[in-house]
């Protein structure tokens, strides 16, 4: 068996990188790539979640508001959803979009061709679904309420951006992790998918206030959403922490929300189209063709003006600035003014010839 020589160091193989504090993965970021499940659409997101899986069928109720959820937010399907809203209007949706886009996609006598992932979207997922208490995504690390009971930290919170109102202002969902699925497809292409089921509260003004102020929003925690809508995609959660008054007994239903920022991740809102040497140079070329414009002779008239007369102007202008150039002698106080010590020399002189 070879030994190694004291003091020898060994190197780290081609093309790896030494483990290091520099080097360490986060610990809310996403897992590796599945080579079973490649990404494709919204599903087979390379997120992670806990090692620990439990496993439960779906109720009716369930399916039908998971399957729904998941087609509203597939591009691929958004075609269909037009063509159904056009006909049937928004609220059949919830009730009839899955069923019809099913019908309507395995139509025998219909000569419209339907991608494959749409077909095997259609038919639905599998009634078993696996499920989770941890899941790390988005540079967010959740965790459902029951694990989160009795803890010191909380990363239960969620909240996801919904339609515009009628004011023009984005309606904002607040809710709590109950459960953490996995959702997954038959078909020839492998998919899976993973929904956060939440407990939303209510989103009108009498369940959110709004300090604009002081930029402070308060939801209250007993005033629940009446409409069952529970699911939303892991691609699409936000964390949020909720903070409540200890010592305010008329603030003990509500709740002040503290909104998380991802670990190591750069949220950018507002990004600039062009760059800001680019608006400079057009508003110096607006610049000079305003003052060429201001200089030309109103009927267009142009004077001729001979080279000996622009070199007699040049030879005037050179004059000038050698007259008006300022002499050193006119500038330099220290040859006018006397020293310290010359001072303190002429004074001693001053008063022997007194004494």
């Amino acid at each position: 068996m070879a030994t190694i020589p004291a003091g020898a160091t060994i190197a780290a193989p081609t093309g790896t990188t030494p483990p290091s504090q520099r080097n360490r993965p986060n610990g809310n970021d996403e897992g590796h790539s599945d080579p079973l499940f490649s990404p494709i659409s919204i599903f087979n997101q390379n997120d992670r979640g806990s090692k620990k899986h439990g496993k439960r069928g779906f109720t009716d109720m369930e399916m039908q508001s998971a399957v729904t959820h998941v087609l509203l937010n597939c591009p691929e399907i958004q075609s269909y959803v037009n063509l159904f809203v056009n006909t049937w209007g928004n609220k059949a949706i919830y009730t009839d979009f899955s069923k019809w886009l099913r019908n309507y996609v395995y139509n025998e006598y219909s000569s419209v061709q339907h991608l494959l992932l749409v077909k095997e979207v259609a038919l639905g997922p599998e009634s078993q679904v696996l499920t989770m208490n941890k899941y790390c995504v988005n540079g967010f690390k959740f965790q459902t309420e029951e694990v989160s009971r009795n803890k010191k930290t909380n990363n239960t919170g969620v909240y996801i951006q919904g339609d515009v109102d009628g004011t023009g202002q984005t309606i904002e969902y607040y809710g709590v992790i109950q459960e953490i699925i996995e959702v997954r497809y038959l078909g020839w292409l492998k998919k899976k998918i993973v929904l956060f089921r939440c407990e939303w509260f209510d989103p009108s003004h009498r369940g959110i206030k709004m300090d604009h102020q002081h930029n402070i929003i308060e939801v209250k925690h007993t005033r629940k959403y009446r409409s069952y809508d529970p699911f939303i995609i892991e691609q699409n959660a936000k964390q949020v922490f909720y903070a409540s008054y200890p010592l305010r007994r008329d603030k003990a239903d509500w709740w002040v929300l503290i909104k998380s920022k991802p670990v190591e991740r750069i949220e950018i809102d507002n990004v600039l189209d062009v760059a800001y040497q680019i608006d400079v140079a057009i508003v110096q070329q607006k610049v000079d063709v305003e003052l060429e414009t201001t200089l030309q002779h109103p009927q267009h008239i142009l004077e001729e003006v001979s080279d000996n007369y622009i070199l007699n102007v040049e030879e005037e202008i050179s004059e000038n600035e050698e007259n008006e150039s300022f002499d050193d002698e006119e500038w330099d106080d220290n040859e006018n003014e006397t020293t310290e010590k010359e001072e303190w020399e002429n004074d001693g002189i001053e008063t022997s010839e007194e004494e």
